[in-house]
């Protein structure tokens, strides 16, 4: 803005420059002789005077036209040169898959977490040991590779080998992270546990 009002400032100083140089000129032939002098009467066609009136209508919008076009050029030249350089931003990486596997907080390890599982849905010990409950109206079955060893039913004491039915409301433990976990074979099963699990299909 400021260099565009300093290019307006020059061609207004050129313009007043014209005009002062025009009137010394006919100041000038005014003191030469007859011989010299213009033909005609100031201000007529063959010596035409230029007014403060022309100057506002005429010669200054062309001005203030001129001056219009020129900015409107300089900015476009700008944001050419602004575009030639733009690069567009990369686009942001795809998000990882959410893996069907839930690891036990430290902060969450003291407590029991209650979690919905459906049929199908097979639950382990993630690492370390896990203990659990199946709550009432869920069924489930035990998982384990062991002839002898399965899940310790710690309210009975007894041990729960592999296929045998989970009881239900039963202080389940899960030694270690071998492989052994429950599977359930309701529609619909709720489970208390504490320890770090791991839910798959």
């Amino acid at each position: 803005m400021l260099k565009n009002n300093n290019f307006k400032f020059k061609i207004v100083l050129v313009f007043f420059a014209f005009c002062l140089a025009m009137v010394l000129s006919v100041v000038m032939s005014a003191s030469v002789t007859g011989a010299d002098q213009p033909t005609g009467a100031a201000g007529s066609a063959e010596d035409p005077l230029v007014t403060l009136s022309y100057i506002n209508k005429v010669f200054k919008p062309q001005i203030e036209q001129a001056l219009e076009k020129i900015a409107e050029q300089k900015a476009t030249q700008i944001v050419t040169e602004k575009l030639k350089n733009f690069t567009p931003a990369a686009p942001a990486p795809a998000a990882a898959p959410v893996q069907n596997t839930y690891i036990m907080s430290a902060e969450a390890s003291s407590g029991y977490v209650v979690l919905e599982l459906t049929k199908g849905q097979k639950l382990r010990v993630k690492s370390g040991s896990l203990e659990l409950i199946l709550r009432p109206g869920g069924k489930a079955a035990v998982i384990s590779e062991y002839k002898t060893q399965g899940i310790a039913d710690l309210t009975t004491g007894e041990e729960l080998l592999n296929d045998k039915n989970v009881p239900v409301n039963h202080s389940l433990l899960i030694p270690k992270a071998d492989g052994r976990g429950i599977s359930v074979t309701s529609v619909i099963a709720y489970v208390m546990i504490r320890g770090d699990y791991e839910i798959f299909e």
